[in-house]
């Protein structure tokens, strides 16, 4: 009785696995071995997004539905791609079709590579967007963008790097940043006031979109208290949970940040201290120059009062230079930029440290 319930579970997992059918890229013969090629890396891509595996089976490239079908039907497919590749002058033309046998709906998309070379991220692209049923303009980024995309740009993107600025509010926790609020009462001594709603907060941004849906943000922020602003420097890793226009992101950082001094505080208190945050929102406009971020912000400065909060704001960037140029730009210059906003926020702190002692 044991052996037939394994044999049951086996025969189920045989019959959900190879749902999905590949067929070989049709296409003229006097570039077949382009054909293979590009079939191979196409089968891979396919394959690597289906962990349950693909249907196998020897058959031949189809260009229409009713030979897709066919070959599905015969290989016990649920579902059928086909392809098709041809040269136009020194590009090639890449189309390819997901068919369900069920109730026969296609789902079809077209991309053009420059040349060869730029099979890869022609074949990687189609099968993200065939697996997802999503359009290749909507599921494009750096991992899978075609060399047309990386010398033109898209029409809407022009670069990987933006700038900016954001306006929001810092909600302390507790007494956080309350005790440097400092006045003096009828009897003639100093006492803490407490905050009276939230802080304003604005920043200076600089965001590099990376692969793998991966952003970086250096962020110079000031928050007006009372006296002396609160300054500081974060630099935060985000990944973004899709490709489309509207985009939810979350990542964590670190930076360093400084809290004015209290007016008779005590001797070796550190009022400046590395700092933590974790951040999660929103970000528009994703495949445009112009980005809009909604985002809200735990942060923790491990000073000796441990000031923490939340920062909730609205940022805005523009992407200033074209993709290629940023492409070609050597990673130093980005190095230099990180080196020199670092240096930058330790000389403000120094500052701010010199004058409240």
């Amino acid at each position: 009785m044991r052996g037939l319930f394994l044999a049951a579970i086996a025969l189920g997992s045989v019959a959900q696995a190879g749902n999905l059918l590949v067929l070989p890229i049709a296409g003229d013969t006097a570039g077949s071995e382009n054909l293979r090629t590009l079939s191979r890396l196409y089968r891979e891509e396919l394959e690597a997004r289906h962990p349950e595996g693909l249907a196998s089976g020897a058959f031949a490239a189809c260009r229409d539905p009713e030979c897709a079908r066919a070959a599905a039907s015969a290989a016990g497919a649920e579902e059928v791609v086909y392809s098709e590749a041809y040269p136009l002058g020194s590009r090639w033309i890449f189309t390819s079709t997901a068919l369900t046998l069920r109730d026969g709906s296609a789902f079809h998309q077209r991309l053009t590579a420059l040349s060869v070379e730029d099979f890869d991220a022609v074949a990687r692209r189609m099968a993200e967007a065939v697996s997802q049923h999503k359009s290749v303009e909507s599921i494009a980024s750096l991992d899978n963008s075609t060399q047309r995309e990386a010398e033109t740009g898209p029409e809407r993107r022009r670069s990987v790097y933006s700038s900016g600025g954001s306006l929001g509010f810092l909600w302390p926790l507790g007494s956080s940043f309350s005790y440097q609020r400092y006045i003096r009462t009828s009897i003639g001594r100093y006492g803490p006031t407490d905050n009276e709603g939230p802080i304003t907060h604005v920043s200076w941004m600089n965001a590099w979109e990376l692969k793998r849906d991966l952003f970086l943000n250096g962020e110079l922020a000031f928050e007006f208290l009372e006296g002396a602003p609160v300054v500081g420097g974060d630099l935060t890793l985000d990944h973004l949970f899709f490709q489309g226009d509207v985009a939810p992101f979350a990542g964590a950082g670190m930076g360093l940040h400084y809290v004015p001094a209290d007016e008779d505080h005590r001797p070796r208190k550190r009022n400046s201290g590395p700092t933590l945050n974790a951040e999660t929102g929103l970000m528009l406009f994703r495949t445009y120059d112009l980005h809009v971020l909604l985002r809200g912000r735990y942060r923790l400065i491990l000073n000796t009062d441990v000031d923490q909060g939340f920062v909730t704001d609205v940022a805005v960037t523009y992407k200033m230079k074209r993709i290629r140029e940023n492409a070609e730009e050597s990673r130093m210059p980005v190095i230099a930029k990180v080196a020199a906003a670092a240096l930058f926020g330790a000389v403000m702190l120094w500052f701010f440290s010199s004058i409240s002692d």
